[in-house]
């Protein structure tokens, strides 16, 4: 946001709990307007206006959500190294335009003819609202393996950092690390291990 804070991001609306995937989206739509300065959070030691921010931006808005705590990487291979291609795109999702400059954008809304996208690093530098085709993507990335009711190493990884122990990244995955701090909880509580 600009001057710095946290987004404004409603938790819960009339008749019930907002998804992880709508308020990735809320995210999203309330920097609509802004500049990079937005989600300089996600890319701590980037300079965001000498630098392309518009998958800086959708890290923000996973970060912001509660669905990540993954900090922006040097480097091509993010996020396919980390997230699985989809055909069937959903907010919240990643869209990827490979030409002519590898954008990605917040998928917003999918219906048979367009996708609606939250992009950062529009024109103007600012987050702007777009609608495209599905042809005019290259590539979707899934957001299914953090979301906790669709992950549940996600909620363990949390409840393991809540607790101090370290698993690493909140990514979903059991990785040696989220291993290694169950052990740990496992040895610390051996009377709630069945």
């Amino acid at each position: 946001m600009p001057g710095g804070g946290t987004c404004p991001v409603q938790q819960r609306r009339a008749g019930g709990t907002v998804t992880t995937r709508a308020r990735i989206v809320e995210v999203a739509v309330s920097h609509l307007g802004a500049g990079p300065e937005c989600c300089a959070e996600a890319a701590p030691g980037y300079d965001l206006t000498k630098t392309a921010w518009c998958q800086i931006f959708w890290l923000h808005c996973l970060r912001q959500a509660g669905a990540t705590d993954r900090l922006w990487p040097s480097g091509p291979a993010w996020p396919k190294a980390w997230l699985p291609t989809t055909t069937k795109p959903q907010p919240g999702d990643m869209g990827y335009i490979h030409e002519p400059f590898n954008h990605g954008c917040v998928i917003e809304s999918v219906t048979a003819a367009t996708i609606t996208s939250i992009d950062g690093n529009s024109p103007g530098d600012r987050v702007a609202r777009r609608y495209r085709a599905a042809r005019e993507f290259t590539t979707f990335y899934s957001i299914a393996s953090l979301l906790s009711d669709e992950a549940p190493a996600l909620l363990l990884q949390r409840a393991l950092r809540d607790a101090g122990y370290d698993p690493g990244a909140i990514d979903g995955r059991m990785g040696p690390r989220t291993r290694g701090a169950l052990d740990a909880w496992a040895l610390d509580h051996p009377e709630r291990v069945l």
